[in-house]
């Protein structure tokens, strides 16, 4: 049984490209280099952008290629009368990276503007990396260290680099029975790889891990992974 939840901060910049000569240049920007996919029935992280330098009042259209998807995901709406605007991509799917923890895979955003849907010439283009905001540790093995895995805390609350785990009695504990520094996460998608043991005592019971920033547990902003040790 696995919960998953996830990350943010940051700031990404951009690179213009695919603009034609006759085409006027614009910027595709993003606020983090890193965002994080749900899984299951969890949200994604939205991820919101800001064009600017299109012709005011023309149409615009922002395209994603998230990585192992067939067809794009996109974005519409006008610029203003300075030429800006802004929008963001509420829902993906990133098929690239399955539904495990992820350091990240590239997702490419093009933005073309025109009087109409068809036609439109690009005028900017950008990057960003997508990954899953995901915990798994394997529960057999019982009191041996196993390899944990996670990722996407990072990306979505983005205050820390470092990563607690705190374990609670049952799913509705909220006294911390055990602390452990787990280490700090790589990379801005905040991808972790460390060997612990799952149980907090050598005893039957029911218990859940709560991956977090920071040595102060908030359920609302960590990955929770509910588990129970029978010991015969």
């Amino acid at each position: 049984m696995r919960r998953l939840l996830i990350a943010s901060t940051v700031l990404v910049l951009v690179l213009v490209s695919i603009v034609p000569a006759s085409a006027q240049a614009a910027t595709l920007t993003f606020s983090q280099p890193c965002y994080a996919a749900g899984v299951g029935s969890l949200p994604d992280q939205p991820i919101p952008f800001t064009l600017t330098g299109g012709t005011p009042g023309l149409r615009y259209t922002v395209k994603a290629d998230f990585p192992g998807n067939i067809s794009t995901t996109e974005v519409r709406g006008f610029f203003d009368g300075a030429g800006n605007a802004s929008g963001a991509f509420s829902s993906y799917n990133v098929m690239g990276i399955s539904i495990n923890p992820s350091r990240g895979r590239p997702a490419t955003f093009t933005a073309t503007q025109g009087a109409n849907l068809f036609g439109q010439t690009p005028i900017a283009q950008a990057g960003v990396t997508v990954t899953n905001k995901a915990l798994t540790i394997p529960v057999r093995g019982g009191f041996r260290k196993r390899t944990w895995k996670m990722s996407g805390v990072k990306p979505f609350y983005g205050s820390s680099s470092t990563y607690y785990a705190s374990w609670v009695k049952g799913t509705r504990g909220k006294r911390v029975v055990k602390r452990s520094r787990l280490g700090r996460a790589k990379g801005a998608c905040g991808y972790l790889r460390v060997k612990r043991v799952l149980p907090p005592a050598r005893r039957s019971g029911a218990w859940t891990v709560y991956v977090h920033q920071g040595k102060k547990l908030n359920k609302k902003r960590a990955i929770a992974f509910p588990f129970r040790i029978f010991v015969f």
